[in-house]
């Protein structure tokens, strides 16, 4: 009967191991994503950690060629309390390799961030704090990318939205 018990008890271990990768996976890319293998923030949302890319180069405008190392991205940051007006829309001459957080806070908006287990996190932008069950996310392209904004480079022609949720 003993040998029973113990084999029942490795098979609920190994059930508890693949719920808790479950979760992990489900709830990282809500959250904004993981910062980097030692879980600290990679880094000040200027270089990617773990670049995720956007866009498809060969759909993309073509940059003028003025500076090679520039690409041009269309930013918006939209308002929490006017549904479908924009705080911020703007093509944006980036550098690049810039990130989705460099890009935001490039935009002059007072853009606030913290350190999280998870990567830098927007707090506020503007007046409109993220707080409770709402907060800042962002979509490139119309997607939401499974990393934090640190670590999503953006490409020539990207469209970068930012804008106000509640969960």
């Amino acid at each position: 009967m003993f040998k029973c018990v113990e084999k029942l008890k490795g098979q609920f271990a190994a059930v508890w191991v693949a719920l808790a990768v479950a979760f992990a996976l489900c709830v990282a890319p809500v959250l904004g994503g993981c910062a980097g293998d030692n879980g600290t923030a990679a880094n000040d949302g200027t270089q990617p950690a773990a670049e995720e890319q956007h866009g498809d180069p060969s759909q993309a405008p073509v940059n003028d060629g003025a500076d090679a190392n520039k690409i041009t991205v269309n930013v918006a940051v939209m308002s929490a309390t006017d549904e479908g007006a924009a705080l911020f829309q703007e093509d944006m001459a980036v550098d690049a390799g810039t990130t989705a957080l460099a890009a935001l806070q490039a935009t002059g908006l007072d853009v606030k961030v913290e350190d999280s287990q998870y990567g830098p996190y927007v707090t506020a932008i503007g007046d409109t704090v993220a707080e409770g069950n709402s907060g800042w996310t962002y979509t490139v392209n119309g997607e939401s990318p499974t990393v934090s904004a640190n670590e999503t480079v953006l490409n020539e022609g990207d469209q970068l939205v930012w804008q106000f949720v509640t969960f």
